[in-house]
């Protein structure tokens, strides 16, 4: 016997430049379904320099969104999700906070020139 779970819900984070973006994907009937999303503004610049204090923040507004609660007494957030739908089962996170990518533009024939590109 597998002691797997299922994964029934889901916390998605993006973490930006100026804001940072959650949503709730819980399992309904079988199908995965967007249940709530919020945002709030991105901590990876200014005076935190920490980007977990801006997804906090977005969690936090998808508490009051979702009405439910993903954080225990100490402010972690709950995983698994319990039988009584505190929590969640997962949360993933992806960054496009990155610089802009430099760009160099070299010719490499005699045929062409640079300012042709």
């Amino acid at each position: 016997m597998s002691d797997q779970r299922t994964i029934e819900s889901v916390i998605v984070a993006d973490i930006g430049s100026t804001l940072t973006h959650v949503c709730l994907i819980d399992r309904v009937d079988g199908v995965y379904r967007l249940i709530a999303r919020a945002e709030a503004p991105s901590t990876i610049n200014g005076p935190e320099n920490d980007v977990t204090a801006g997804l906090r923040r977005a969690v936090k507004r998808l508490e009051q969104v979702a009405q439910r609660s993903f954080f225990d007494h100490e402010d972690d957030l709950i995983m698994p999700e319990s039988d009584a739908g505190i929590g969640v089962d997962a949360c993933v996170a992806t960054a496009s906070a990155a610089p802009p990518p430099e760009c160099v533009i070299i010719g490499l024939t005699d045929d062409l020139s640079v300012s042709s590109a």
